[in-house]
């Protein structure tokens, strides 16, 4: 199975392990992003 679009009668079907590493994906994205924001911001 593959979760093509997050909605959440996908993630219901989806696996523990593959929710969990979508949180962590967003997770680290999300915090890369406002790190990046900082830096040009201070440039």
């Amino acid at each position: 199975m593959t979760i093509k679009t997050l909605v959440p009668a996908n993630l219901e079907n989806a696996s523990n392990l593959a929710v969990a590493n979508l949180y962590w994906y967003f997770q680290v994205r999300d915090e890369s992003e406002q790190e990046t924001e900082k830096t040009v911001k201070n440039t």
